[in-house]
């Protein structure tokens, strides 16, 4: 009884939430935005989000190369990186993924973003995924009937990555052990979330294998790591 009742109220706030505001573009850093419910906008104009943007587009903007998105939202993320470098947008959720596509043609980027509908992993093949059509953030793999492709970083080719952020609700370290050889070849700057102290230490002893010292909090969940070398680019660049 306790859980029919959990469900209905879920089922019944989805339907508010997403009736609160129809779909609408905004305008973000010089980026068309649309978004289609209370949820997306909320977190589109949340503080956090647009000082992760900034952080995101000046090194997008004196990196160039080309930057990894995993866990796309609405692809904000993307779409500031894809001002100034190619972008490889990672999200699973196809209803997030489609309203991806259409920030990208809305906003007709200089560079390509290329959008897959994967999971980011440290295996490929299959894995469960707790669909949530109108929240990447309440999606999660691992739970739920829905399934998607899994593909690990490594597996694919990249010429120049310089920029990787990764939002993934908990798969983060997942995805940075299957993302090893290309960190180490690479070297980029890594955005990532984590959403526990246990979770930041595990990724860190990681990221550390791969030469990461030091990582930076941006605000409760967020983290920044790069290496001295990318630092020392930045600097350049703004001088």
């Amino acid at each position: 009884m306790v859980n029919t009742l959990g469900k209905r109220v879920s089922s019944r706030l989805e339907e508010w939430a997403k009736a609160q505001i129809s779909p609408t573009i905004f305008h973000v850093k010089d980026l068309k935005i649309k978004v289609r419910n209370i949820n997306e906008f909320y977190i589109l104009f949340a503080t956090h989000q647009l000082q992760e943007l900034e952080i995101l587009e000046r090194f997008a903007k004196e990196l160039g190369g080309m930057g990894l998105d995993g866990g796309g939202f609405i692809g904000t993320h993307a779409l500031v990186m894809g001002k100034h470098c190619g972008v490889r947008c990672f999200e699973p959720n196809p209803y997030m993924a489609e309203l991806i596509r259409e920030n990208v043609e809305l906003n007709g980027l200089p560079l390509p973003v290329e959008v897959y509908e994967l999971a980011l992993h440290h295996e490929e093949g299959e894995a469960s995924f707790d669909l949530q059509p109108y929240s990447s953030s309440m999606s999660k793999l691992g739970e739920g009937k829905f399934r998607v492709k899994t593909v690990p970083i490594d597996k694919l080719e990249w010429e120049d990555l310089t920029i990787m952020k990764l939002d993934l609700e908990g798969n983060e370290y997942n995805a940075l052990l299957g993302a090893k050889n290309t960190i180490s070849r690479h070297k980029p700057v890594i955005m990532f979330e984590a959403l526990t102290s246990e979770e930041l230490e595990r990724i860190g002893r990681l990221l550390g294998r791969c030469g990461y010292d030091v990582c930076y909090k941006l605000n409760e969940f967020s983290y920044i790591t790069f290496l001295e070398e990318r630092l020392e680019e930045l600097l350049e660049g703004s001088g």
